[in-house]
């Protein structure tokens, strides 16, 4: 997992990761009353999405009866009573020392954009997806009036993310645009598969089918127009069928990547930067980013 998911993951579990104990005198055997349950158990859900915690959450989960109930409050003898509470210690301080390594050397720069590659097992698969980022990326900020400029500036260990420099905040929104359009086009396409599969289970003709396939594809030719003249019209002086071909070639290819995977996510903290790209932890909400583009670049 990379290491800014892993960030943002306990960042989000922190707050719960509240340990309450209180002891019970009186009681014949020792016991801890835990308080705070609910939030402990959000937290600990949580914290277990990042794969060197679930381990630590699953010997809770099996050793005690933190998960076994819904209450707020529960009594535990003090054996489970020292584990919850050691198990929640160390996850809030690996937590906050992996905040704190990353935001140690994540100096990021407005023209910033981190690039989740899609998966591949061969150098050839790899080279693909070169050739592809440079069809994706570098051809239309080449290609267009932001002065920017794609240069790799490293890569990043646990899952394959490259970083690259953009050259200039407009070609930070130009690869937002691009990304938001191929949302778009795969949502597209993927509706179509859909209604295809569905038509294929009615007694139609092959000359209907093909005539109602033939029709989604014009259609999404002129969705695809539509994104890539709207993205030039914000970011491009030159405006000839040649260059709109390219960009049109390259939100398909964005398209094929975002498929396959791939995410772009822009490090500058201007709310209006990242507006300009899709959230791709919701992809099939996607909207046409025509909208957006004509309220400005």
């Amino acid at each position: 997992m990379h290491l800014r998911e892993i960030v943002k993951i306990a960042k989000q579990a922190l707050p719960s990761l509240i340990f309450k104990s209180d002891y019970i005198s009186g009681a014949g055997e020792i016991q801890y009353k835990i308080s705070n349950l609910t939030e402990l158990r959000k937290g600990l859900l949580i914290i277990e999405e990042i794969p060197l915690f679930k381990a630590t959450v699953e010997n809770v989960r099996n050793s005690t009866s933190l998960f076994k109930n819904y209450s707020d409050f529960e009594t535990f003898n003090a054996i489970d009573n020292h584990l919850i509470e050691k198990s929640v210690s160390y996850l809030r301080t690996a937590s906050e020392a992996y905040i704190h390594l990353y935001s140690s050397f994540s100096i990021s720069s407005e023209d910033e954009i981190k690039i989740r590659l899609p998966d591949f097992e061969s150098f050839d698969e790899l080279s693909k997806i070169s050739n592809d980022l440079k069809k994706a990326l570098s051809i239309p900020i080449s290609d267009s009036n932001t002065n920017g400029s794609i240069k790799i500036q490293s890569a990043e260990p646990g899952s394959v993310w490259l970083i690259v420099l953009a050259g200039t905040v407009g070609a930070v929104k130009l690869v937002g645009a691009i990304c938001w359009s191929a949302a778009v086009i795969r949502k597209k396409q993927l509706e179509n598969k859909l209604i295809e599969a569905n038509l294929k289970t009615l007694d139609l003709k092959n000359d209907a089918l093909e005539s109602v396939v033939n029709a989604q594809k014009t259609q999404l030719q002129n969705v695809l127009n539509a994104e890539a003249e709207a993205i030039a019209n914000n970011y491009y002086d030159l405006k000839d069928p040649e260059t709109i071909n390219r960009l049109k070639l390259s939100i398909s290819t964005t398209s094929e990547l975002i498929d396959k995977g791939a995410k772009f996510i822009p490090e500058s903290k201007s709310e209006d930067v990242i507006a300009k790209f899709p959230d791709f932890s919701n992809l099939n909400m996607i909207e046409s980013s025509i909208r957006q583009l004509k309220e400005g670049a």
